[in-house]
């Protein structure tokens, strides 16, 4: 169970930046500027037993170092540093490590809405289901999949803020049917934290934004404390696919939509989102002839964000500004 790899390598531009797609999901490992030198060294333990049987204890670990050199800088940071544990179909980590939030083609995606392995990792605790868990009282038609964390993050800006994020997945079909439907969402919360710009503003109590228990129970459920106003920065995605394998092919049809406040988990910002079409063809490899093995295609789209006006008087408020969020007032 025990792995050991050691990896030197560059790139090289014309640029004063590396390409987009060479950089694009690799969690910050190639560095923005061009051109660079990498050094990487790591090992990891993976379980001994497959993860699906029952009553089993196992343990692993996973460990990466990654040294960049570029012409003015060099950096050097672990993107994997963890230690995990199961139990039957139930595992817990807690440390850095590379993850993928989603319903889609992880290996030729453009990069999941909520979650898309752009950015460095960073120390968090995670109890969550190994694959999806089958319910045997509904003949395994309905399986489940989760996760709970609790996550620290490592930014200039502000120190000490936290991250808040659960998932739940539910698959429809037995595992040998051909056809199977997805559905489910993630939830992501930034809150808390400590910044010497917030003080003598209304937006911070000597610049410590709100982190009580009590704030964290709200945060969780999402419910608005002073009526106006939810703590933390929320987002997410509802995450819905259709799975149709046969002898040869299996096609896998993928929606992310994406949610940023009220109005995006009403779905008032539809069609916004991931949309993809994912294509493999199954069987053996032909080592003898260039092939085609698998093919997405994806669309993209942000620019309904559930119109143009922002209303705070309305039911939906409007204006889904992803991924950029504004402190009104702090309750305390």
């Amino acid at each position: 169970p025990y792995h050991y790899y050691v990896e030197i390598g560059g790139g090289a531009a014309t640029s004063s930046q590396t390409p987009f797609w060479l950089r694009t999901n690799q969690f910050g490992i190639v560095p923005l500027e061009s051109s660079f030198g990498t050094a990487r060294v790591g090992s990891h333990r993976e379980y001994r037993v497959d993860s699906t049987q029952k009553s089993t204890f196992d343990w692993g670990f996973g460990a990466m170092g990654v040294t960049n050199f570029t012409v003015n800088k060099h950096k050097i940071w672990t993107p994997d540093l963890f230690l995990k544990a199961k139990w039957g179909k139930f595992e817990i980590f807690a440390g850095n490590r590379r993850e993928i939030f989603g319903l889609g083609d992880s290996t030729l995606t453009s990069g999941f809405v909520a979650w898309s392995g752009n950015a460095m990792t960073f120390p968090k605790i995670q109890l969550q289901t190994i694959d999806f868990i089958p319910l045997k009282f509904l003949k395994s038609i309905l399986a489940f999949k989760a996760s709970y964390a609790h996550a620290w993050f490592t930014v200039p800006y502000i120190q000490g803020a936290y991250l808040h994020q659960k998932t739940f997945y539910a698959r429809f079909g037995k595992p040998h049917w051909g056809v199977r439907f997805y559905a489910g969402l993630n939830h992501q919360v930034q809150w808390g934290g400590k910044a010497d710009y917030l003080k003598g503003t209304l937006l911070a109590q000597n610049g410590q934004l709100p982190s009580t228990f009590r704030d964290y129970i709200s945060l969780i459920t999402g419910r608005y404390p002073d009526g106006s106003n939810r703590i933390g920065n929320h987002l997410g995605s509802y995450d819905f696919a259709l799975e149709w394998r046969k002898t040869t092919h299996t096609f896998l049809l993928y929606h992310q939509h994406i949610y940023e406040d009220a109005s995006g988990l009403a779905f008032q910002n539809f069609p916004d989102g991931l949309t993809g079409l994912s294509i493999f063809r199954r069987g053996k490899k032909n080592h003898k002839s260039l092939s085609i093995r698998k093919l997405t295609i994806e669309y993209l789209s942000t620019t309904n964000q559930s119109g143009a006006v922002f209303d705070p008087t309305a039911q939906y408020q409007l204006t889904a500004q992803y991924f950029k969020h504004r402190q009104n007032k702090v309750v305390w």
